[in-house]
C-alpha cells in the first residue's frame, strides 16, 4: 500500500506540476467568482518628493469586487476621517494632497493594504513610506543591483551640481558612515567603488550625500539596494493561482533560495495557517500545500513569506474550486489575414473547471493539428511558424472537459506581400531644375495599396512644386530647402516597404578659412574670416552664415548671415570663451558643416595685484623678486606677463632720502617671478607689480622695500701729486663719488716711467678709511712715477684713479668725470699702458697680487 501511494504520490507530481503551469497562463473570467488578487502596489521602500501629492498605490481584483483598507505602523488607518487623504473608488490607492496644508513627513510610516471578498484577503507587501528631504535630488526611479558575491561593483552619487562642489560622503539609513577600505572607497566623483562584492554588502539602505557648504545643507539620494545573490532570498518557484474542479487533486508550491536558506511561512486570506480551521484534504509539507480533494466553498488567497536575515519574499495566490463546463473566451468567427512566409497565430482563449483540454483542426478534418509547422499554447492560441498558401483555410478550436465542450472557428487567409520592386535612386541637380523619384510597387491585388513619401524621415507635405504620381515623385524648381533623404513608403494593412534616395542640390563645396574670434572692446568680439575667392563660390549671391554660442553653456546657436567677411558681437560678457563656426551660402544652397574654432570676446583690466611679494638678493645690482600668481578669474583676459616698476630712495649711507626718477621693466609670460636688475649697490629700493593682460595693466601691489649689498667701490673723486721739493711727492685725494658701501681703506700702487713694460711696482701698506692724503720719500730726484690709487669696501677694491708724478711742474691733479687739472693729455696713455702692465705685476710680485686680488686688475683699463 505504501509503494503504490509512492507511485501516485509521483505520478501525480508530475501531473500536478504540468496542471499548475497550465493554470499560471490562464485568466479567470472576471464574472467568475473568485478571491482577490493585488495587481499594482508601490514598492517596500518608498520615497516621496514633498514638492508632489502622495500617492501609494493598491489596485486589486476579484469576484465579487474586493472592498480595499489599510493599516498605518501595524494599526487600522481611517481613511475617511483624514481630509488630505483620499481613496479612489474600486481601488485601494490612496492621494495624499498638500497643495493647501499639511506636510508630507507627517505622514512617513509602514502602509500595507488589504483587499477583501466572500472568498478571501490578499495582502500588499508592506511599503515603508519617507519623504525626501533638504535640496532635492532629480526625480529617478533606483533599480537594486543585484550582482554576483566577488563581482565588480560601482554605485553611483550623480549629486545635484553647486558651486562650490558639494562633499560627498555615504551613510545609511542609521545615519552611521559606510566602512571603506582598500575594497571599497569612494571616488573623486561621489560614486562608491567595490573591487569585489562579499554577502555582507548585501543592504537596502546605501545613501549618498551632498553637503553644500554655502547653503549648509545636506542632501540625500534616494537610498540604493544591493542585492547579492546566493544570499537574499529570491524565488525558484513562486507560487501560482490555482483553479481547481470539486473533488481534484492540486498543490501550490512555494520554493525560495537564499543563504541562510529562507524560512517558509504559509498563511490564508492573510492569517497564519496555523490559526485558520483547515480541511482535513489539505496538507501541509512544509513549502507546499496539498488539496487532495478539494471541495466547494473552500476558495481562499494563500500567502507565502520567505524570509532570512537579508530580507524577504511575499506573494499571493488564490485557490478557487470552481465547477465551470468549458467556454471560449476569444471572439467568435475571427477573419486573421497575413503574409505568406511570416509567422502568425490564431486566437482560442478558453476557460473551464476541470481544466478543459484543447485540441484544433482544419477545415473540418479529423485530424488534431500538433508539432510540426504548429505551436499551442497554453493559453489555446495556435501559432504557425511560417504561413504558406497552403495553410489558407478555416480552422476550429474545441475545449472539452467532463462538463461539456465548446468551440470556435477562425478563418486564415495568406496574402501576397508588398515589394518595391523600382527603388527611388540618389540624384544632384542644380538650383531651379527638377528632380524625380521612381517607386514602383507590387502588391497583393485584394490589399488597398498606400504610397507615402517621407523627408527626412517626415510625412511630406505636398506643395505645388511637387507632383505625386502612382510610380514617382517630382519635384520641380529645386531650392536648397528640397535638400535630404526622401522615403518612399508602400504600406497595406498587413504590411510594409521602403526605400530612400538622397536629394543634392549643387552649392559651395568649402567654407571660409582662418575663422577667428577676438574682443574690439570689453563688451564685444569680432569675428573674422578669409573669404571666398572667384573660383570657389560656386553660385550667384555668396554669403556667410555665421553662428557663435557660449562654449560652457552650449544653449542654442545665435546665428546672422552677412555678406562681409567679418561680423562684431555685442553685447558680450567681458572674455567669455564662444564657439564660432562660418559657413558658405548661394543661391544653390549651403556649404559643407563648418568646423567650430574658439574664440574670445573683450577683455577687462585685471581686477587684483599681485601679494605675498618677497625678494632675495642675486648680487650688489639686482634681485630676484617673487610674487604669488593672481586667481584666473581676476585676471578678465590673457594673462601677457607683469609690469614691475621700481625707484631708488637714497644710499643706506646717508640719513636723509629722495626718490629717483621711477624706472618700468616688463617680464613677460606667467611665472611668478623676474630679476631686477641695474641696482645701485648699497641703495634702498621700493618696488611694485602689476598685472597685465590684452586690456592693459591691472592695480600696483603694496610697497614692498628692499636694500642692495654693498658692492666695490667706484674711483676715488679726485687726486692731486705735489712736488714741493726734490726729496718727496706728496699725494692728496678725495672719497668716491660713488662709495656703494662702507669704505674700509685706500690702496696705492706706483712705478717708475722708464719706458719698459717690465717694470718694479711697488705698494704702500693699506691706509685707513679716513685717510685721504700719502707723502712719498723720493729715491731719485729725477724719476718720474705712476700712481694707481683704489678705494676700498667689504667686498674689495674699487677701480684705481691715475695720474703720473709731474715733470717741471710742482703740482697735477685729475678728477674723475672732469678735465684734468693739468696734462690731462697723459691720461689717456696713462690708462692704456697700466692696462699691460697688470699681468706682469700678477706674475712677478706675488704679495702685490695677494693683497689687491683680481679686482685691482680687473678694474684698471683695457688697452
Amino acid at each position: 500500500m505504501l509503494l503504490r501511494e509512492r507511485i501516485f504520490l509521483h505520478t501525480g507530481l508530475v501531473c500536478i506540476l504540468s496542471l499548475c503551469h497550465r493554470i499560471a497562463s490562464i485568466e479567470v473570467p472576471l464574472d467568475l467568482a473568485q478571491p482577490p488578487t493585488i495587481t499594482k502596489q508601490s514598492p517596500k521602500d518608498y520615497i516621496v518628493d514633498p514638492r508632489d501629492n502622495v500617492v501609494i498605490y493598491c489596485e486589486g481584483k476579484g469576484n465579487p469586487t474586493p472592498a480595499f483598507s489599510w493599516t498605518r505602523n501595524g494599526k487600522f488607518f481611517n481613511v475617511a476621517k483624514d481630509p488630505r487623504v483620499s481613496m479612489r473608488s474600486r481601488s485601494g490607492t490612496l492621494t495624499m494632497d498638500f497643495r493647501y496644508s499639511g506636510r508630507a513627513e507627517d505622514y512617513e510610516g509602514e502602509y500595507q493594504c488589504s483587499a477583501r471578498n466572500d472568498h478571501g484577503t490578499a495582502l500588499s507587501h508592506k511599503i515603508v513610506l519617507r519623504v525626501s528631504k533638504a535640496p532635492l535630488w532629480r526625480k529617478e526611479i533606483l533599480e537594486p543591483f543585484v550582482v554576483q558575491e566577488g563581482a565588480p561593483l560601482i554605485l553611483p552619487c550623480q549629486p545635484p551640481a553647486g558651486l562650490p562642489p558639494p562633499v560627498i560622503f555615504w551613510m545609511d539609513s542609521l545615519m552611521e558612515s559606510i566602512p571603506q577600505d582598500k575594497r571599497v572607497s569612494q571616488g573623486l566623483n561621489g560614486d562608491l567603488y567595490f573591487s569585489n562584492v562579499v554577502r555582507g554588502d548585501a543592504r537596502f539602505d546605501y545613501i549618498c550625500n551632498a553637503r553644500f557648504l554655502f547653503t549648509h545643507t545636506i542632501q540625500q539620494k534616494n537610498p540604493i539596494t544591493i542585492r547579492v545573490m546566493t544570499t537574499s532570498p529570491y524565488w525558484l518557484n513562486e507560487p501560482q493561482n490555482l483553479v481547481l474542479a470539486p473533488g481534484e487533486y492540486g498543490r501550490l508550491m512555494c520554493q525560495a533560495y537564499g543563504n541562510p536558506k529562507p524560512d517558509i511561512q504559509w498563511l490564508v486570506n492573510g492569517e497564519p495557517i496555523e490559526k485558520v480551521r483547515q480541511s482535513p484534504s489539505l496538507e501541509i509539507h512544509g513549502d507546499t500545500i496539498i488539496f487532495r480533494e478539494a471541495q466547494i466553498g473552500s476558495s481562499a488567497v494563500y500567502q507565502c513569506n520567505a524570509s532570512n536575515e537579508h530580507g524577504y519574499l511575499l506573494a499571493n495566490a488564490f485557490v478557487s474550486i470552481l465547477d465551470v463546463q468549458p467556454r471560449i473566451l476569444s471572439r467568435r468567427n475571427q477573419i486573421v489575414k497575413v503574409i505568406e512566409n511570416n509567422r502568425t497565430k490564431l486566437e482560442c482563449r478558453y476557460f473551464g473547471s476541470p481544466i478543459p483540454t484543447l485540441r484544433w483542426f482544419k477545415d473540418g478534418q479529423g485530424n488534431n493539428l500538433y508539432g510540426g509547422n504548429y505551436i499551442i499554447k497554453d493559453n489555446g492560441t495556435l501559432e504557425l511558424r511560417r504561413t504558406r498558401k497552403a495553410d489558407e483555410g478555416t480552422y476550429t478550436c474545441i475545449a472539452t472537459n467532463t462538463l461539456g465542450k465548446a468551440e470556435n472557428r477562425v478563418r486564415l487567409e495568406v496574402k501576397d506581400p508588398t515589394r518595391i520592386i523600382r527603388a527611388p535612386e540618389s540624384t544632384t541637380v542644380k538650383r531651379s531644375l527638377a528632380a524625380k523619384f521612381e517607386c514602383k510597387v507590387r502588391h497583393d491585388p485584394t490589399l488597398r495599396l498606400t504610397v507615402t513619401w517621407l523627408k527626412d524621415d517626415r510625412i511630406l507635405s505636398l506643395p505645388w512644386r511637387m507632383k505625386k504620381d502612382d510610380d514617382s515623385l517630382t519635384i520641380i524648381n529645386v531650392s536648397e530647402r528640397d535638400e535630404g533623404i526622401y522615403t518612399c513608403v508602400a504600406s497595406t494593412e498587413l504590411d510594409s516597404d521602403s526605400a530612400k534616395a538622397r536629394l543634392t542640390v549643387l552649392a559651395p563645396e568649402i567654407n571660409p578659412a582662418d575663422v577667428r574670434g577676438a574682443g574690439i572692446s570689453r563688451s564685444s568680439m569680432e569675428i573674422k574670416w578669409t573669404p571666398l575667392n572667384g573660383t570657389q563660390i560656386s553660385g550667384p549671391n555668396l554669403k556667410y552664415i555665421v553662428s557663435w554660442r557660449q562654449r560652457d553653456v552650449r544653449g542654442e546657436w545665435s546665428t546672422v548671415t552677412v555678406t562681409r567677411p567679418s561680423y562684431v558681437v555685442s553685447p558680450t560678457p567681458f572674455f567669455t570663451s564662444y564657439e564660432i563656426k562660418v559657413q558658405a551660402i548661394n543661391d544653390f544652397g549651403a556649404g559643407p558643416e563648418p568646423r567650430i574654432i574658439i574664440g574670445y570676446s573683450g577683455e577687462d583690466y585685471p581686477i587684483a595685484a599681485p601679494t605675498s611679494i618677497s625678494g632675495r638678493i642675486v648680487n650688489s645690482t639686482a634681485i630676484l623678486l617673487q610674487w604669488r600668481s593672481l586667481p584666473p578669474d581676476t585676471i578678465q583676459g590673457y594673462l601677457i606677463g607683469y609690469r614691475i616698476q621700481y625707484w631708488n630712495e637714497g644710499s643706506l649711507l646717508k640719513a636723509s632720502r629722495f626718490r629717483s626718477r621711477v624706472k618700468v621693466m616688463e617680464s613677460p609670460g606667467q611665472r611668478p617671478r623676474a630679476i631686477v636688475s641695474g641696482m645701485h649697490p648699497y641703495n634702498a629700493y621700493k618696488l611694485q607689480v602689476a598685472a597685465v593682460n590684452g586690456r592693459g595693466r591691472g592695480p600696483w601691489s603694496e610697497e614692498f622695500a628692499i636694500n642692495t649689498t654693498e658692492g666695490v667701490p667706484g674711483k676715488p673723486g679726485s687726486l692731486w701729486i705735489r712736488q714741493p721739493d726734490l726729496e718727496s711727492i706728496t699725494l692728496q685725494w678725495t672719497p668716491p663719488r660713488d662709495p656703494n658701501g662702507i669704505i674700509t681703506g685706500y690702496a696705492i700702487l706706483y712705478h717708475p716711467l722708464t719706458g719698459s713694460r717690465a717694470r718694479r711696482n711697488s705698494t704702500i701698506p693699506r691706509l685707513g678709511h679716513d685717510v685721504t692724503t700719502y707723502k712719498l720719500e723720493r729715491v731719485d730726484a729725477n724719476t718720474r712715477y705712476r700712481f694707481y690709487v683704489f678705494a676700498q669696501t667689504r667686498q674689495g677694491l674699487g677701480e684705481a684713479i691715475v695720474l703720473d708724478s709731474p715733470d717741471f711742474e710742482n703740482e697735477v691733479c685729475v678728477r674723475v668725470n672732469e678735465h684734468a687739472c693739468t696734462h690731462t693729455h697723459w691720461v689717456l696713455a696713462i690708462m692704456q699702458e697700466l692696462a699691460a702692465i697688470c699681468p706682469v705685476l700678477k706674475d712677478k710680485f706675488g704679495e702685490i697680487k695677494e693683497e689687491f686680488g683680481a679686482e685691482a686688475c680687473r678694474n684698471l683699463p683695457a688697452e
